[in-house]
């Protein structure tokens, strides 16, 4: 396996893509994957979704000046939108995104359903399926991997959610984004999901959780407030509750040999002090499982 950083988005945050990619190299990352969420293409930070072709294949040209290759595209808008509009945005971005993949050599380009709470159920799998199935015709047509990344309070954030939404879109070429992290929120393991699903995962985050009492309510009210008195949040690989070691085996075992790619962010002080320590720390995991 290799190991990469996401820039941008929901990950390790940058003035610039040149920068990102000077100090992913200095630190030891072999990839990076990229941020291209930027609906509007109007935002502050790097972000793929506000530039057009030729610029996004000058910006991977030196990604891979610096000797990184680009494992993968975040393209995390969501798909249940109460306004058609809205919906339709986010599709047209996302297949945007698939067409840019292509024209870089990118292998993949993941997506997030959307959050529990924008649609209600009735509404949200019928929505989910009209977007799944038409970004994966365009996907074919690209030759790009179209993935979904189950995330903790989205409506597809769990193996039983995740089931439900390959079990509705047409084929079977929906990937996966795999990422450990979302799944003590729901007090569940997160190595069945590889060994029911290990042949779609095509991408991974390195992303620990850690799930704790809350005695003071400091998480009420908010998404990381948990049933129990607990809270919920979110550790850079190591840090958390999460057995790394049992991860990287299973996904070795069941044939993963991928990227996995450090998602900081969601409140990590010292990004890089952790991108350090989290290289340092997988690299340890990946000489002990022998991969």
């Amino acid at each position: 396996m290799q190991l990469g950083i996401l820039l941008s988005g929901t990950g390790y945050l940058v003035p610039s893509w040149e920068q990102g990619f000077a100090e992913a190299q200095a630190m030891g990352y072999t990839h990076v994957e990229l941020a291209g969420n930027d609906v509007s293409g109007r935002g502050d930070k790097p972000d793929l979704g506000k530039v057009e072709v030729e610029e996004a294949q000058r910006i991977v040209a030196r990604a891979r000046d610096w000797g990184l290759s680009v494992s993968a595209i975040q393209s995390h808008q969501g798909f249940l939108q109460a306004d058609r509009a809205a919906f339709e945005a986010a599709v047209a971005h996302t297949a945007r995104m698939l067409d840019l993949a292509a024209a870089c050599g990118i292998p993949v380009v993941h997506t997030v359903s959307g959050h529990v709470r924008a649609l209600p159920e009735e509404q949200a799998w019928p929505q989910l399926t009209e977007a799944y199935n038409r970004l994966l015709e365009h996907a074919r047509r690209a030759g790009v991997r179209l993935a979904i990344e189950p995330v903790f309070v989205y409506r597809v954030g769990n193996l039983a959610t995740l089931q439900r939404l390959l079990e509705l879109v047409e084929g079977e070429d929906l990937a996966i984004n795999y990422d450990p992290s979302h799944f003590p929120y729901h007090d569940e393991s997160p190595l069945p999901l590889i060994e029911q699903f290990a042949d779609r995962i095509v991408h991974a985050h390195a992303k620990d959780a850690v799930v704790e009492p809350d005695p003071e309510g400091l998480a009420r009210g908010t998404e990381n407030e948990m049933p129990g008195g607990r809270r919920f949040r979110f550790a850079p690989p190591g840090q958390g509750q999460l057995d790394f070691v049992a991860i990287v085996r299973t996904l070795r075992e069941h044939g993963y040999d991928g990227v996995l790619s450090l998602e900081l962010g969601h409140g990590i002080a010292d990004q890089t002090q952790a991108a350090r320590e989290a290289l340092t720390f997988l690299r340890e995991v990946l000489a002990q499982v022998g991969t």
